[in-house]
């Protein structure tokens, strides 16, 4: 039960007068402990108002009943007296109790100046058998509130790339925010940014939450709400850099190495060494970063990917040291590599060249038997008489097609240079099988390629024996004189250690042979050996000769052209069914002292394309007429490489003068 009764000129209910004695009754049982509550603000300065009137509310009947003063009231009633006003504080007697349950404090806010004050109640004794009710009011100096802290938009909302790292997007969030009190005083407050499972790789939003402090001069109503903002972080997407900085593969252009490279090639492992014979004054390194798009340096200048580099060696008996520093996509990350390349010391080891004639003619130096240091390479020309001409030479000469030519000194070695009369020359007969391949669209998930006119592709990479039909010698370093102990017939391979230049002599000696007109204009030729390492060239549009395939024209054959099934090599998604690379092309009964064991393979010993094209991918890099600046770009890998390289999407430049073992060509013309 809830009674209310004003007392302070307030009239009662006259059920409640008569019963005042009741009332009493059950205010001295409920009322124990009363607290008093001031609402409102009130001003104190030197003198303090001369009434107060206290309101008294018992709030229910029960066991446990309590005063308290509930709110302040400015309506000047008087009838309350005996007040002291002593440090801040009022004190006070409220006597003649008899039939009042209602009392009423009241603040003449009128009469108080000079500051800002609230009302703090203690407890209020209640006599009911005296009539008196004894209450304390102090004075607080009052601290200015924040009623409502919206700083929502002083908080940057920010966007970062996929990859920021947490502690970055926190730097980036505001880290001061200024709020506002009820007296218009204003504050800077520091911010404490959490971010809940935050992904730097992944492209989403997050809500960071910033948490404060107010100042202690400061009140505030609801400091769950109240003491954090938040700010919206939008993790965008963006293509990061690749930071792999490894080499897939590393070493020596095959030549003449005494052993393989120790330890065997492994990404992870930085240092190698090999040793070569004490003649080999120069070597061609090369090492290929598994990034396509991360940068080489060999020994401080940068090379292209996979391009081996010629190298000066030490002296015979010193090591060379050569650096090879790969920079990443990022281009922070570097790796460095070292191989060292010991070139052993020449031995005393003498050993008997002999040279032999058959025919009409002689040699240089003159035929018969001379002691040769081991090692040694030995220039020798074969010299006709008369009406006599040069065929070739037996034994292990370097190019024995060539009236000029060499011969490595590593065991008695014994020449013969063989002449016949002119009139036994023979025209020589070359065979070739070339597929149509009809123009049109191939399409793959890596893009579409078009060819607008139809072509002819070489059925296989030109071979070692047509090549040397055509133009008389055998450049190829997989070639049955070079390795004896090679398998097979060297002719059936495609023939390799050839420049583009000399790719594009072959393809107008080999039109004029059988009667096409010559695709390309060659002058001003610049040899070094038998190897054309500069010319000046021009191109016959019109021609119908043979000439090397456009870098579209191969990709779109390698494909299948426009009825092709898009698969990753030429032919299959498997390249072993298709193609000779790094993992199959051992040869066979070698003697393995080159590339540890592999080399090249006989043309057309794998499965064909959709075309009916052979060795599209693998076996040896195939030239092509596109060019990039002086670089000509060539396509479909090799034996040396990894099948990454072997796919039918992939494409590199090299410089047009470099001959390898791992360069051939294959001819186009047009119908």
């Amino acid at each position: 039960m809830n009674i209310s009764i004003s007392w302070g000129g307030i009239q009662l209910p006259k059920s409640i007068k008569n019963h005042s004695k009741l009332v009493l009754l059950l205010a001295f049982i409920l009322l124990v402990g009363l607290s008093f509550t001031a609402c409102d603000n009130g001003e104190i300065g030197d003198t303090v108002p001369d009434t107060y009137n206290a309101e008294v509310i018992i709030e229910e009947v029960a066991n446990e009943e309590h005063v308290e003063v509930f709110s302040v009231l400015a309506d000047g009633e008087s009838g309350i007296d005996q007040f002291s006003y002593e440090d801040n504080k009022l004190t006070g007697d409220i006597t003649d109790l008899s039939g009042t349950t209602e009392l009423t404090l009241v603040v003449d806010n009128d009469s108080l100046t000079d500051g800002e004050y609230t009302i703090d109640n203690e407890v209020i004794e209640v006599d009911t058998n005296n009539n008196e009710a004894k209450f304390e009011v102090e004075f607080i100096e009052k601290t200015p509130e924040i009623e409502d802290i919206d700083v929502n938009n002083d908080v940057n909302d920010i966007s970062v790339e996929t990859g920021t790292t947490k502690e970055d997007v926190l730097d980036k969030l505001v880290n001061e925010i200024v709020i506002t009190d009820t007296e218009d005083n204003n504050y800077t407050v520091n911010l404490d940014w959490t971010i809940e499972d935050y992904n730097s790789e992944v492209a989403k939003e997050y809500s960071a939450t910033g948490t404060f402090e107010l100042p202690k001069s400061v009140e505030q109503t609801d400091p769950a709400t109240d003491l954090e903002v938040t700010a919206k972080v939008t993790v965008e997407e963006v293509y990061q850099p690749s930071k792999d900085a490894s080499l897939s593969n590393l070493g020596i252009d095959p030549g003449h190495p005494l052993e393989p490279m120790e330890p065997e090639f492994d990404s992870e492992i930085t240092d190698y060494t090999i040793n070569v014979n004490h003649y080999s004054d120069k070597v061609h390194v090369y090492a290929t970063p598994y990034s396509e798009n991360a940068s080489l340096e060999i020994n401080g200048e940068l090379v292209p990917s996979g391009e081996p580099k010629e190298l000066t060696l030490e002296e015979a008996g010193r090591d060379t040291i050569i650096n090879f520093i790969v920079t990443a996509e990022d281009e922070r990350t570097e790796k460095q590599y070292i191989l060292t390349v010991s070139r052993v010391e020449e031995p005393d080891t003498e050993y008997n060249l002999t040279i032999e004639v058959e025919g009409e003619g002689t040699t240089e130096p003159e035929p018969g038997t001379h002691e040769i240091n081991d090692g040694e390479i030995v220039d020798i020309k074969a010299i006709p008489d008369g009406d006599y001409q040069f065929v070739e030479w037996e034994g292990n000469v370097q190019e024995p097609e060539n009236e000029e030519t060499s011969i490595l000194m590593e065991n008695d070695e014994t020449v013969k240079a063989y002449f016949v009369e002119e009139d036994d020359e023979t025209d020589p007969i070359v065979s070739r099988e070339m597929v149509l391949v009809e123009a049109g669209t191939t399409s793959s998930d890596n893009g579409s390629i078009t060819v607008e006119n139809d072509f002819y592709m070489g059925k296989y990479h030109v071979t070692q024996a047509e090549f040397e039909a055509v133009m008389s010698f055998n450049p190829s370093y997989f070639n049955d004189n070079h390795h004896s102990k090679l398998t097979g017939n060297s002719g059936d391979r495609p023939v390799e250690m050839v420049t583009w230049y000399d790719a594009i002599k072959y393809a107008n000696e080999l039109s004029e042979i059988e009667g096409f007109d010559k695709y390309y204009n060659i002058s001003v030729i610049e040899y070094r050996d038998h190897n054309i390492v500069d010319a000046t060239v021009t191109e016959n549009t019109g021609a119908n000769g043979y000439r090397l395939p456009t870098e579209a024209e191969h990709e779109y054959a390698a494909r299948g052209g426009k009825d092709g099934n898009s698969t990753t090599y030429a032919g299959s998604d498997i390249l072993d069914e298709v193609g000779w690379y790094s993992d199959n092309s051992d040869v066979a009964n070698s003697d393995a002292s080159w590339a540890d064991g592999k080399g090249t393979m006989p043309v057309g010993e794998n499965e064909a394309n959709e075309l009916g094209l052979y060795d599209m991918s693998g076996n040896v890099w195939d030239w092509t007429n596109t060019e990039s600046g002086p670089y000509r770009f060539r396509r479909g890998g090799s034996w040396f490489h990894e099948a990454v390289y072997c796919e039918v999407t992939n494409s590199y430049i090299f410089k047009l003068y470099y001959p390898y073992s791992y360069f051939g060509f294959r001819l186009a013309r047009r119908p």
